[in-house]
Formats: C-alpha cells, sequence, structure tokens
C-alpha cells in the first residue's frame, strides 16, 4: 500500500491533538500509545521522502574564532 500525504498529515493532526484514534476514509487505526504513532509518523515520512514533521530540525554546527591581541 502506499503511503499519502494525506494519510500522514491526518496522522500527525491526531498526533498533536493527542487522539490514539486516526480515521482516513473507510480505514480506521488505532494506537496504543503516542509513541507507537511516533514511530509511524517516522515510517511514513521516510516511505514518502520528506523530514518528520515531528522532531526538531538537526542543529547546526556552530564554529567561532577568538582573536587576541597584545596591547
Amino acid at each position: 500500500m502506499a503511503v499519502t500525504q494525506a494519510q500522514l498529515n491526518a496522522l500527525v493532526a491526531a498526533w498533536a491533538s493527542g487522539v490514539l484514534t486516526v480515521k482516513e476514509g473507510d480505514n480506521q487505526t488505532t494506537y496504543r500509545t503516542q509513541d507507537d504513532m511516533e514511530r509511524a509518523i517516522a515510517r511514513m515520512s521516510s516511505a514518502l521522502g520528506v523530514s518528520s514533521p515531528i522532531s526538531p530540525p538537526k542543529p547546526t554546527k556552530r564554529t567561532s574564532l577568538t582573536r587576541f591581541r597584545k596591547g
């Protein structure tokens, strides 16, 4: 079965509201925990080739240069 963006959006909306049951068309899925939903969101995001909408972006590395002067 192919995953669609609409299915991912419905799952994310349910996750955000704290509901464990998602209904999409004639299909209804009930998850046991929020962690199960998060894993499903990660799998669906990966299948669609998009970043997970519930995980924060990875921080970028920062480099700084300190200069000292003799004065």
